[in-house]
């Protein structure tokens, strides 16, 4: 699609950066539906937790349609305290979200990368947005391997583990499909 930009949170302003956090929410809207009906309890949560310089956004008619969260070793997409979660949500609710949503209890090598979240608007699917947004992270985040827990085989990766969800009810889906692609 032409039109379409790819930038790092970072380079952004506070007002794009609550764009994204909203977007974010809104597209995981139903499993935090099952934790709490105050959609701005998480927008406020994603603008505290997002670690910019590892969010890409994808900007297409002046607005925020698709984004990108990548962790590494030592930096995740979105860090936030337990104490900060909970203090928001409450003890059970800070404690499913925290497990759930912010902590992937993926423990990744010095050469991986795991790609936490991708999301991309549904006006705008099918379009290679997702595919632009990947790319981009891949470029920039110095990654020899790729790992993340949706089905994207069209890009060459390939199933690396399965893991029982907790909560599994709530979230709305049993398990999680880890996949991987090496780059060299």
């Amino acid at each position: 699609m032409t039109g379409v930009k790819i930038q790092r949170l970072s380079d952004l302003g506070s007002n794009r950066i609550k764009e994204a956090a909203q977007f974010t929410v809104h597209q995981f809207r139903e499993m935090f539906l099952s934790i709490s009906e105050d959609e701005e309890v998480f927008i406020l949560l994603f603008m505290k937790a997002m670690v910019f310089e590892q969010c890409f956004v994808a900007i297409a008619e002046d607005k925020v349609v698709g984004i990108v969260g990548v962790s590494t070793p030592v930096r995740g997409a979105f860090e936030v305290s337990l104490k900060e979660v909970q203090g928001c949500l409450g003890f059970f609710k800070g404690l499913k979200f925290y497990f759930n949503l912010v902590n992937s209890g993926l423990t990744l090598k010095p050469y991986q990368i795991y790609i936490n979240t991708l999301a991309v608007d549904e006006a705008y699917r099918r379009l290679g947005i997702g595919t632009l947004l990947l790319e981009e992270c891949m470029l920039k985040s110095c990654g020899h391997e790729y790992l993340l827990d949706v089905i994207y085989e069209s890009l060459g990766f390939k199933v690396l583990k399965r893991k029982k969800q907790m909560f599994a009810k709530q979230a709305g889906f049993n398990e999680c499909i880890y996949m991987s692609k090496r780059l060299r």
